[in-house]
């Protein structure tokens, strides 16, 4: 449905600075009905990458193909404006006009954009846009008076109106609080499937991406480092950047052969593969366990000591000191547990993700 082909965008530097690569030969496809996720820290490309498939950026090179048609091709001149692309937007912002009611904001892609809607049908496509997302009740209400959660509802109905072939969120759900956001992220979710709807998401929250994508691609320095379901994106991290990125780690260095991992403070035994030589073992802090007193485990364990905790309500977020590293682990909450005291930490081999010493950012 979407194809992106060595897309890249370089921005010439100023006053005689160097160019800034902010997308760097991106490449991916994006299936009909799939959700599909640009995932990354700031700066890393992924909005300058969703612009320049909605056309508000013009790339410096690649190809960009949308439902077979080709969008932009820097190699045959090619590039169709935003508004004959057949895409939804919403904004981080919302772009709600506060002069406007919620029926104007929604209709106004149907009755000022370049494919406007008969007279006769501007209004059941408006009212069944809204439906969509709950908001019928709400059509004749200044767009000013809505919550925030429901100012996004209707940039969504907007962005729906006009049966999009492909919807491009970014970053939506940055400006509501916690609970709006969890909530919404599922609506969201629900909506888009039940419609069929393609949709590209950017965020730089790991939790959204995971909670709504079939596919996430992570992005660092304008290139994709990986790209895979959230399972496999989580689980099995293939650089030191993603496994850091999606969620806590513990990174340590080691030197590698066969399954056994030399490091600071002892060999860490993995059941998965490992490439002999200098490798970074990731070890997430929820997987390694805590006691008192050593356990008959034999592989895996190894002695440290209680540095600090943080009683978190399901968990107490600890670090421990272990030879010369600070591993991050998560506690019992239901134990007591004091700072300074000796605690037997136990790795699991098949927890234990290695990945080579020069994928690490």
């Amino acid at each position: 449905m979407l194809s992106v082909r060595n897309l890249e965008k370089v921005y010439a530097g100023r006053q005689g600075g160097s160019a800034a690569r902010a997308v760097d030969s991106v490449s991916f496809d994006v299936a009909k009905g799939e959700f599909f996720t640009l995932l990354g820290p700031s700066g890393c490309g992924k909005t300058t990458t969703l612009q320049s498939i909605a056309g508000l950026e013009t790339p410096t090179g690649g190809k960009i193909e949308l439902g077979g048609s080709t969008v932009y091709c820097s190699a045959e001149a090619i590039l169709v404006p935003a508004n004959r692309r057949n895409l939804g937007m919403v904004f981080q912002s919302y772009a709600i006009w506060p002069h406007l009611t919620v029926f104007d904001n929604v209709a106004f892609p149907l009755v000022h954009g370049a494919k406007s809607a008969p007279k006769g049908d501007v209004r059941r496509r408006v009212m069944d846009a809204l439906a969509l997302v709950k908001l019928q009740d709400y059509a004749n209400r200044p767009a000013p008076h809505l919550s925030g959660g429901q100012q996004q509802r209707v940039a969504l109905a907007r962005a729906l109106v006009n049966e999009p072939s492909l919807l491009l969120l970014d970053e939506p759900l940055s400006n509501l609080d916690a609970k709006l956001r969890d909530a919404m992220r599922v609506e969201i979710r629900q909506l888009v499937k039940s419609l069929g709807i393609t949709t590209l998401f950017v965020t730089h929250d790991q939790l959204e991406a995971m909670a709504m994508s079939d596919t996430i691609v992570v992005m660092q320095a304008g290139r994709i480092v990986q790209k895979g379901t959230p399972q496999d994106v989580y689980l099995r991290p293939t650089n030191a950047f993603t496994a850091d990125f999606m969620g806590r780690s513990n990174l340590v260095h080691g030197m590698a052969k066969g399954d056994a991992i030399t490091t600071s403070f002892g060999v860490v035994r993995t059941e998965r593969a490992a490439i002999d030589g200098a490798v970074t073992v990731v070890v997430r802090p929820h997987v390694i366990t805590a006691s008192k007193q050593r356990t008959d485990v034999v592989a895996n364990v190894f002695e440290g000591q209680l540095r600090r905790q943080s009683y978190i309500g399901d968990s107490i977020e600890a670090e421990v000191t272990v030879g010369t590293e600070l591993l991050r682990v998560s506690l019992d909450p239901y134990q007591t547990f004091v700072d300074g005291e000796r605690l037997w930490l136990h790795i699991p081999a098949d927890r234990c993700v290695v990945v080579p010493r020069e994928a690490q950012s």
